[in-house]
């Protein structure tokens, strides 16, 4: 029996009405004394926040951003370290108190489940910048079919595959990899559109129809937008674009160094095929903390 997301946290398309003009959501995040949890203008705080989908580019970017300068980076490899606050974001007991502990001195946010959760993000820090990750829609579908084949087909535990009964099992034996591919079920299912647990492969009319919304979605909210410091907030980017509207958005000299090369990666850290079968340099392959960790239990019996 497979578990669906909850309706209401369906982030950018959950209907919720905002208003860029003011930068003001109607939908308030709540305090955790219950007032709004809208951070004061000259805070400072998150100055990017990257809202693209899975496979659009974010590991490249991520990259990118580190050699600009941008070294406190959160992203989908610190979720363990902050799950109980994600737990509680997922299950509709969000506050500002637990974004912001989780995002204390963090310079930029990317990485599931961010682009399910961007604009209660950007209410906390109205100064940061947006930056919308895309690629060509063909490819993307493609690539986005190809990751969930290979977790449903070659990936230990399916995570993607299996419902409640094996989520029970994931959960006692290896609750490290219970607790990552808890937020990435939420953040597939939330972002795209369809349950990917029930074991058969994407609609690709839903699928590609979710990219489309999501995208129209935050630059319909931002694209003539301003910071309250007056920038303009959003930029729309293909990775593929290189440095120089990278670095002009966030008011960067060019540096001298490379852009990152555009990497064929695994959606899962760590995970997928070696950098020789793929064609690629360790370098390019390097997707951060090696997810196989996950996979040992944190005792004999997998519970602490």
């Amino acid at each position: 029996e497979a578990e669906t997301p909850p309706e209401e946290n369906r982030g950018s398309r959950a209907g919720e009405e905002a208003s860029r003009d003011g930068a003001e959501i109607k939908r308030p995040l709540r305090s955790s004394k219950g007032s709004p949890g809208i951070r004061d203008e000259h805070d400072e705080g998150v100055a990017i926040i990257c809202v693209g989908l899975m496979r659009t580019g974010l590991k490249t970017l991520h990259k990118a951003l580190q050699k600009l300068g941008h070294t406190k980076i959160y992203d989908q490899e610190d979720i363990l370290s902050s799950y109980d606050l994600w737990d509680d974001v997922l299950h509709n007991r969000a506050t500002a108190k637990a974004f912001t502990a989780m995002l204390r001195d963090v310079d930029v946010v990317m990485g599931m489940p961010t682009f399910c959760f961007w604009e209660d993000i950007l209410q906390l820090y109205p100064n940061a910048r947006v930056i919308l990750t895309v690629r060509d829609e063909e490819d993307w579908w493609a690539s986005v079919s190809r990751a969930k084949k290979f977790m449903d087909e070659d990936f230990p535990g399916a995570p993607l595959r299996h419902g409640r009964t094996m989520r029970r099992l994931e959960r006692l034996l290896v609750p490290s990899y219970y607790k990552f591919c808890n937020i990435l079920r939420f953040s597939w299912g939330t972002a795209l559109g369809v349950d990917p647990s029930t074991g058969a492969g994407l609609n690709e009319h839903a699928v590609r129809s979710s990219y489309r919304r999501h995208n129209c979605y935050v630059r319909s909210k931002l694209e003539a937008a301003l910071t309250p410091r007056g920038q303009q907030q959003l930029l729309v980017y293909d990775v593929r674009e290189g440095w120089e509207p990278l670095c002009q958005f966030l008011g960067k000299d060019l540096p001298e160094v490379e852009f990152p090369s555009v990497m064929r990666v695994p959606y899962l850290p760590g995970a997928g095929s070696s950098p020789a079968t793929l064609g690629l340099s360790h370098e390019q392959a390097d997707c951060g903390q090696e997810f196989e960790d996950l996979l040992l239990p944190d005792s004999k019996f997998g519970i602490r």
